[in-house]
């Protein structure tokens, strides 16, 4: 049987998919900030053109936006890989273990996430609330919850998530 034919666009055809250049910028992010990040230079180490990523995602913030949403959402997927090849926590106490514990296993393997964070977190910045949303927002909603039970419970004294991963 022989393979379909696939059409091809206009113009040169792609020489990066879409996750490659996301995590080429987002660890450009991470080494050198949003203010340091050259877009032109992650472009040349990919061998493309320097307007490259410009055309393909917009602007520098919008490189950011992409890049930051792709490497956290990778970061929450394994995390969650990381999760479901261990037993099923007994309780909430351990739940909460088991959820540090594969953030840090997960970072300790991608050190990026936790170098954006030591270069963009010194102030409170646009690009910090979009390192925020798309990282802590969406595992927050889970973690309060279990943090509020634990609480109430008398098992732990009160805490930030901020104050619980940094």
């Amino acid at each position: 049987m022989d393979a379909p034919e696939l059409k091809r666009g206009r113009g040169r055809p792609r020489i990066h998919e879409d996750d490659v250049l996301l995590e080429a910028a987002f660890k450009a992010f991470a080494a050198d900030g949003y203010e340091g990040m050259s877009v032109r230079t992650v472009a040349t180490g990919l061998g493309l053109s320097h307007g490259a990523l410009n055309r393909r995602f917009g602007s520098k913030w919008e490189i950011f936006e992409a890049s930051i949403t792709h490497g956290f959402a990778t970061m929450i997927a394994a995390m969650a890989s990381e999760r479901t090849a261990r037993p099923v926590p007994a309780d909430d106490l351990a739940e909460v273990r088991e959820t540090i514990r594969s953030f840090m296993v997960v970072n300790e393997h991608r050190p990026e996430f936790c170098q954006l964070m030591n270069m963009e977190g010194l102030r409170r910045t646009p690009q910090l609330e979009v390192i925020m949303a798309a990282s802590l927002d969406a595992l927050i909603p889970q973690l309060s919850a279990l943090l509020r039970r634990l609480e109430t419970a008398g098992v732990i004294y009160p805490i930030t998530i901020r104050a619980l991963f940094f």
